[in-house]
């Protein structure tokens, strides 16, 4: 029952950029979703050099209640000055916001309407998110990610501990996070990921709820932001920024008894990394790492 109450209650918020093979799988999962609400779905395309932006083009035409693209001349990420997340927050209109890259997709058709369901139930919880399953582009394997008993309620001190939440499983108020979205930008962080530190503050603030069940699949790629083959410098720089968040958001809130398990979360991505690519170089930056940050 798509699209049949008055009230704009979602937007979805897209990211994609050289997303051509992938970005009609993400769309699909978008107009799929059945609700008793009307939802839009922001598509920002950012200045792809491929078939992306002609992709979300045909999908406007066909969606045009639906989806809505924004085209860009010039690259805004690679700005790193927050341009993509102010022109996002421009064009939001929903009660809550969904978010999901444009080379992930969703599997539920049910996904929306089972979070605004819970979140309009429950107003001590300002964000929700899922299971998922995962796809290893290299070989297209999916697996499931099977984590029945992910934390739910006040989850400030597990998410500090380790990141278990996908962005492309989330919904949040955005009345809520607009308040959040002051305190990040007066942090000045040089942080190489937005969504962690977004998460953590919605931890801080409002109550976070689970929901056991698979909705979206999420999409390792051989060469990403967080996932290289060939990019070592690149994987230890955005490891050693995760550690950076939560080294930050446990002193300023006092959790310093949380620091060497934030010390065990960088050591074991950073030792499982080593292993796959074999790499004394990794090794040594590690280790480097770590002895500058338990003697900082």
């Amino acid at each position: 029952m798509r699209n049949c109450g008055n009230e704009l209650m979602v937007t979805i918020r897209c990211l994609a950029y050289n997303h051509e093979a992938y970005i009609r799988q993400c769309l699909d999962g978008f107009v799929m979703q059945r609700t008793s609400f009307r939802f839009e779905a922001i598509v920002h395309d950012d200045a792809s050099t491929d078939g992306t932006a002609g992709i979300i083009r045909e999908y406007a035409e066909r969606y045009p209640d639906i989806i809505k693209p924004i085209f860009e001349t010039e690259n805004q990420y690679s700005k790193h000055d927050g341009s993509i997340r102010r022109i996002m927050n421009q064009h939001t209109r929903g009660k809550y916001v969904a978010m999901c890259e444009g080379d992930d997709y969703w599997i539920d058709p049910l996904k929306l309407q089972k979070q605004v369901d819970f979140l309009e139930e429950h107003e001590d919880y300002g964000l929700i998110y899922t299971n998922y399953k995962v796809l290893y582009q290299d070989n297209n394997t999916i697996v499931n990610a099977s984590q029945p008993n992910r934390p739910s309620g006040n989850v400030f001190d597990n998410l500090l501990r380790h990141n278990f939440i996908v962005t492309a499983t989330v919904m949040f108020n955005f009345d809520f996070y607009k308040k959040i979205n002051s305190n990040l930008q007066n942090y000045s962080q040089n942080w190489r990921m937005g969504d962690y530190p977004l998460w953590l503050e919605f931890a801080l603030r409002t109550k976070v709820k689970y929901l056991p069940e698979s909705t979206t699949v999420y999409r390792v790629l051989s060469e990403s932001a967080s996932h290289s083959t060939i990019a070592i410098d690149k994987i230890i720089s955005f490891n050693k920024s995760c550690m950076d968040v939560q080294y930050f958001f446990a002193t300023k809130n006092n959790k310093v008894d949380l620091l060497p398990f934030i010390i065990e979360d960088y050591n074991c991505r950073m030792y499982q990394f080593c292993l796959e690519h074999d790499s004394d170089k990794i090794t040594i930056y590690r280790n480097y790492i770590l002895k500058n940050k338990m003697t900082s």
